[in-house]
């Protein structure tokens, strides 16, 4: 493996590429009537809109000593032409609620129930993947596109959801509260899959419950027990797989959690909570199918404080530890390892400072750690830990005698190189962070 070269080396710089293009357009509406003090209706709807055009040159891989992932010992390594084009995305959700406080008996009601639907619609068509030539890290090479075309963009995926929901918090004595609710979910899927030309429909429904105890001994101390279901959408086959482009169908996670929470003031709050998530394990198997089998368990702790800490100090503060695990999946070499791309430690540390000296200026600063992670599901490689600093500052005023917040923000002041995600799929792909970035923004209230 050749060494000495910088992680910000560009190996996808080639003459005929281009950046992603993307567009985004997102419009949301949002209805609040109240009947009276008691009862109120809620109408809101959301559509989202996305379209991408990719054209990459794609290291990777050394053909000429049969390395997949990797890179020749002289540094030469494949390039390929990626493009993909007229790739749109189209998600639509909608939600009606009404929510309302009556009692029976003894027993106070605060209820919720409602009606919600999701529609999805994804276009794309045949991709460009095609070997062209050979660069290398130490001296890069000029390489050639392919002859190939993409093909015709047609309906690959149509995704229906509907859910009718109900909530309930019952307030069983002054100390006592208990939270109940169901959803019914069903699910209507389609998907085409480009390179097999298979079409395929399966319909699904869920019932998820969620229930969850709250006893408060003091007036600001409050203790609590939870459990709760919910649907996970499933993961889609890469381009590598045998069954490519195959989205699983979807499953469904399982959740408890044990906490209190304080307010110290009126306006500091601290909290701490135990937990558990344990969800299907998806993963290529050695058949090279993307299934899902066994399961992902999370078990953590989780410390906060939040709120003004002084007169013109506000904080946030928080803290994970997280144990994860693979299981069930009948492969040694999986079972017992952690989860990828999950760090066994998070924190962070947000502070606003508002300068009394000058009306409507405060300045602020972050700091973010991330443990090291596992790169692949049966734990051979690790990516390191990283931290990252932000600096910022905001000014409130009044132009023209409207409202305006001007913003500043400096974020990886150090400009620290480090990897943000990882994933195993395809081979394996590390995201790195932001480099050091600079941004002004203006909000004006009318």
């Amino acid at each position: 493996m050749p060494t000495g070269v910088s992680a910000n080396a560009m190996l996808n710089l080639q003459p005929w590429t281009r950046p992603v293009e993307t567009v985004t357009t997102n419009i949301g509406l949002r209805f609040q009537y109240a009947f009276n003090d008691d009862w109120n209706a809620t109408l809101s709807a959301n559509q989202h809109a996305f379209k991408r055009d990719d054209y990459t040159a794609f290291p990777y891989g050394c053909s000429g000593q049969d390395l997949y992932p990797g890179f020749c010992g002289n540094g030469d390594y494949d390039v390929y032409d990626y493009r993909s084009l007229g790739e749109t995305k189209k998600p639509l959700s909608a939600q009606a609620m009404i929510e309302g406080k009556f009692a029976t008996g003894s027993l106070r009601h605060a209820f919720t129930a409602g009606v919600s639907t999701f529609r999805r619609k994804d276009r794309a068509g045949l991709y460009v993947y095609d070997w062209v030539g050979v660069s290398n890290i130490y001296q890069p090479q000029i390489v050639g596109t392919s002859p190939g075309v993409t093909g015709p963009v047609r309906l690959v995926r149509k995704d229906t959801e509907n859910s009718v929901f109900v909530q309930d918090i019952i307030s069983l004595t002054p100390n006592w509260k208990l939270h109940g609710g169901l959803r019914h979910v069903d699910v209507d899927g389609y998907q085409y899959v480009l390179k097999a030309d298979t079409e395929i429909r399966a319909k699904h429904d869920f019932l998820l419950p969620n229930v969850s105890l709250v006893y408060t001994p003091l007036d600001n101390v409050s203790v609590y027990a939870a459990y709760s279901q919910g649907m996970e959408h499933g993961g889609t086959a890469d381009r590598k797989a045998m069954n490519a482009n195959e989205e699983l169908t979807p499953s469904r996670s399982k959740q408890i959690e044990l906490g209190v929470k304080m307010d110290v003031t009126p306006d500091f709050m601290l909290a701490a909570s135990l937990f558990q998530i344990r969800k299907g394990l998806e993963f290529q198997n050695a058949a090279r199918y993307f299934v899902r089998e066994g399961q992902a368990q999370h078990r953590g702790l989780e410390l906060s404080a939040q709120g003004k800490a002084g007169r013109d100090l506000n904080l946030g503060v928080s803290l994970t530890a997280l144990n994860s695990q693979q299981s069930g999946t009948g492969n040694a070499d999986l079972d017992g390892k952690r989860v990828p791309n999950v760090p066994a430690l998070k924190a962070a540390v947000h502070a606003d400072y508002a300068v009394q000296q000058v009306a409507g200026l405060s300045v602020n600063g972050s700091w973010e750690y991330a443990g090291k992670k596992a790169f692949e599901y049966n734990n051979t490689t690790f990516v390191p830990s990283y931290h990252v600093f932000n600096l910022g500052a905001a000014y409130a005023t009044r132009i023209a005698g409207t409202r305006a917040v001007l913003r500043a923000a400096v974020n990886n002041v150090a400009d620290k190189f480090y990897w943000r995600d990882v994933t195993p799929e395809s081979d394996g792909y590390l995201y790195p962070g932001a480099s050091r970035t600079f941004k002004v923004s203006a909000q004006f209230d009318f």
